[in-house]
């Protein structure tokens, strides 16, 4: 029996989303290479998970080398590591010592790359390890983010419908979805200013905000994060890597953005965006003839690569191949 460490980052919901589902299609493989999983993370939620070890770990304001740990955790315990964003501090020290051993670390973004108070130094030894393959999105790279791996596989939008929406028609009410991520805080600057946009609104109308908002944004109806999507003509959303993911397999055109000023992920995010499809920034001037454009235009999205799970499912399996004979 050979055992495999999953970390999953516990910042934001795409990091479990990108994990779970990927570890779904890899279950059955896994088992017949006999693998025992071993996963860190923030609550699961998918029941396949229900029979694995899994240990929930706490969120923190620095996941960056050396500085975030997880308690317990003893790196030379596994034959394999995966790793959804984050180099945890044994797990680092354990890396940088032993260069050979089988790793794989699966995000667009290192965290040590977007703190511009790292010294990005700290982490260069990681590229030069003899034994590691990075794996991320294709639409969302940015070599000032994920540095300059030498061995790596870039995948599609990670989704798990069968067919790609190319449009979507825009009916008599022009529907708005609004979700900022599952972050405790949200910036009050941006909801100000997201009510303001709404209520200036004059045509035909319907909002959706997702549960997380219902305390900062009053007298719109909830809705599950998955259905907002699928309903939506227009979103208005923080820019984190799932959310985009998943509304553009849902064929959404139009995006209202709302990064933190000093988040240079979701700076990047955006900028990246910008070549797929619409976006205004929520603090741009003429937002609100931004959303009549959009309600009078039926936009048709260029068919995109949504294999991303599979093309994640496929350089796992054919790293263990190559490694693990």
């Amino acid at each position: 029996m050979k055992n495999l460490a999953w970390i999953i980052c516990p910042n934001g919901g795409g990091h479990i989303y990108r994990s779970e589902r990927s570890f779904i299609l890899l279950k059955d493989f896994l088992t017949s290479k006999n693998f025992k999983s071993h996963f860190w993370g923030p609550k699961p939620k998918s029941e396949s998970f229900i029979n694995e070890s899994f240990e929930i770990i706490s969120k923190s304001n620095d996941y960056t080398w050396p500085s975030y740990k997880i308690k317990g955790f003893n790196p030379s315990n596994f034959d394999l590591i995966i790793s959804d964003n984050i180099i945890e501090k044994n797990l680092g020290y354990f890396l940088k010592e032993n260069k050979s051993l089988p790793f794989i670390f699966l995000s667009s973004f290192m965290w040590e790359l977007i703190d511009p108070n790292y010294d990005r130094n700290q982490i260069s030894w990681i590229f030069d390890r003899s034994n590691y393959q990075f794996i991320f999105n294709k639409y969302f790279y940015n070599k000032e983010l994920i540095g300059k791996p030498k061995n790596y596989n870039a995948h599609g939008l990670t989704s798990f419908k069968k067919k790609f929406k190319v449009n979507k028609s825009n009916n008599d009410t022009f529907i708005l979805y609004i979700t900022l991520g599952i972050r405790d805080v949200i910036n009050e600057e941006i909801i100000k200013r997201i009510e303001s946009i709404i209520y200036d609104l004059t045509f035909n109308y319907k909002v959706y905000i997702d549960y997380n908002l219902s305390k900062y944004l009053k007298n719109f109806e909830i809705i599950d994060h998955e259905e907002g999507l699928s309903k939506a003509n227009l979103i208005i959303c923080r820019p984190g890597l799932g959310t985009l993911n998943q509304a553009l397999c849902e064929g959404i055109t139009h995006f209202i953005t709302c990064p933190e000023h000093n988040n240079r992920e979701m700076i990047s995010n955006e900028s990246s965006l910008k070549n797929i499809v619409s976006v205004k920034n929520i603090f741009d001037k003429n937002i609100l003839d931004y959303i009549y454009k959009a309600k009078e235009k039926n936009t048709s999205l260029n068919k995109l690569n949504t294999n991303g799970f599979v093309e994640i499912k496929s350089s796992i399996e054919n790293y263990i191949n190559k490694h693990f004979l």
